[in-house]
């Protein structure tokens, strides 16, 4: 999925360009589903404002992925948005910047960098050299599931392949796990 949304100026309404294809924001829900996901797991603190603002409508997910893309990606450009799951931040201009009480936290948020218990677990199974197959058996989790937790360990410690992911569990937890016993 390569998404670039494109706000007009004095609107709420939102497109999206997949392709050459453009449609508008609430007529794609795997695209609001999908930004979802990648918000809460990779930006917790905007996620938990958003939230807090957005949590008694309706339509809290669409109302919520509005205010985020509107706050981090109204610029049309040459530079896709939303890429699987990778999202490319603009610099918007925002007239609040430096006094909104949410600057830096739904715009220009922080990246967790956190690994979860699964994760780790991943990273470990990896550092054994099991395939995303053997460990998607062996974690009871379908293979996309592992594929995604993967790229996030790539992302969040800012690796390049699973040879790195193996090397660094090897490097910085398995002397801990040893420790454990």
């Amino acid at each position: 999925m390569k998404i670039e949304f494109m706000v007009p100026d004095d609107s709420d309404v939102i497109y999206l360009k997949d392709a050459d294809k453009i449609e508008r924001l609430q007529d794609r829900n795997d695209v609001i589903d999908t930004l979802y996901n990648i918000v809460k797991d990779q930006y917790p603190k905007a996620f938990d404002a958003l939230f807090e603002v957005y949590a008694k409508s309706a339509e809290h997910k669409f109302l919520m992925m509005r205010r985020f893309i509107k706050c981090n990606f109204s610029k049309h450009d040459s530079i896709i948005d939303l890429d699987t799951d990778i999202l490319n931040f603009e610099n918007i201009f925002c007239p609040l910047k430096g006094e909104c009480k949410y600057d830096h936290i739904i715009c220009n948020p922080e990246f967790n960098t956190k690994l979860t218990d699964t994760e780790l677990q991943v990273m470990a199974l990896i550092a054994q050299n099991l395939t995303d197959s053997e460990i998607a058996d062996q974690t009871y989790r379908s293979i996309h599931t592992i594929i995604a937790h993967r790229k996030s360990i790539l992302k969040k410690l800012n690796l390049k392949n699973k040879q790195d992911i193996a090397a660094f569990y090897i490097k910085y937890y398995s002397n801990e796990n040893l420790h454990r016993r």
